[in-house]
C-alpha cells in the first residue's frame, strides 16, 4: 500500500520526538489491517482519512 504524506504533515512529524515519530509509522505501516482509522467528512475531504494513535 501506499501512501503520500503532505507537506505540512511532513513538517509537523519534523517536530516531534523520534519516539512519537516511530509510534506513528508503525501505525500507518499496519494500516489497513489494524488501527483506529476513519473517513472524514466534508466537501474538500474526499478520500482523506483521520487515524488515532494512542502515545501514552
Amino acid at each position: 500500500m501506499k501512501f503520500l504524506y503532505s507537506k505540512t504533515s511532513i513538517k509537523y512529524l519534523q517536530k516531534l520526538e523520534r519516539g512519537i515519530i516511530n509510534k506513528i509509522i508503525e501505525a500507518i505501516e499496519k494500516l489497513p489491517v489494524e488501527g483506529d482509522i476513519n473517513k472524514l467528512k466534508g466537501k474538500k475531504a474526499k478520500n482523506i482519512f483521520r487515524l488515532r494513535i494512542a502515545v501514552n
